[in-house]
């Protein structure tokens, strides 16, 4: 009989979220958290980054957001899995707003990629995908630099999540590429507000759904 190999996971530090994922996401892989404004998107993508460095691993957050570093690490500061101690030499952050503005996707590649290296970053968390896909000429170069993020972070041996608003597409062009898809919701029901996750995809695993 064929042993079965285990995936390396990382966790994401989120107990419940950890048990629908079966102890992570693939490690390696690159995923995308996707969903409305406000339904938890930075957040989830800071604990992640808090999370791996605590076990003893490096993260790289870089924004393609107008909202300051200053600003963020200010709300970030009230909660729990925040810890000031890993900045910036565990968990570092870095804007790539204006490279994208001035050199486009390309730029951009080089900028992660330098800083990924420079840091010896193992968890990448891009925020504000968006803000790339708007500033492509083309869905096809959209893809390409999704495809040239994989192949980078894969040199690295990083993982990688992509922050983006949901556009309520059935099936995006950069669906068919990632690793992962996990979906936040935030639905509001008369005077309840009630926030909501779902797992559309995770190549290799067993995943909860619903």
């Amino acid at each position: 009989m064929t042993a079965v190999s285990e995936i390396e996971r990382v966790p994401s530090g989120v107990p419940g979220l950890d048990t629908v994922l079966r102890g992570g996401f693939p490690k390696g892989g690159i995923h995308m958290i996707q969903g409305t404004p406000g339904a938890g998107k930075t957040i989830l993508g800071n604990q992640l980054c808090f999370h791996h460095a605590a076990a003893g691993g490096r993260a790289l957050y870089a924004t393609l957001l107008a909202e300051s570093h200053a600003r963020m690490l200010l709300h970030l500061g009230t909660l729990r899995f925040f810890d000031a101690s890993r900045l910036p030499d565990q968990v570092s952050y870095v804007s790539g707003l204006g490279v994208l503005e001035g050199e486009g996707l390309p730029g951009l590649l080089s900028l992660l990629r330098r800083e990924v290296a420079a840091r010896k970053a193992t968890v990448l968390v891009l925020d504000g995908l968006v803000a790339a896909e708007d500033r492509a000429a083309s869905h096809s170069e959209f893809k390409k630099f999704i495809q040239e993020l994989q192949a980078q972070a894969a040199l690295h041996g990083c993982t990688a999540f992509l922050l983006t608003t949901a556009k309520g597409q059935a099936v995006a062009p950069e669906h068919t590429m990632v690793d992962g898809i996990v979906e936040l919701a935030d639905a509001r029901y008369g005077s309840r507000t009630e926030r909501g996750l779902s797992v559309n995809k995770l190549r290799g695993s067993d995943h909860l759904p619903g």
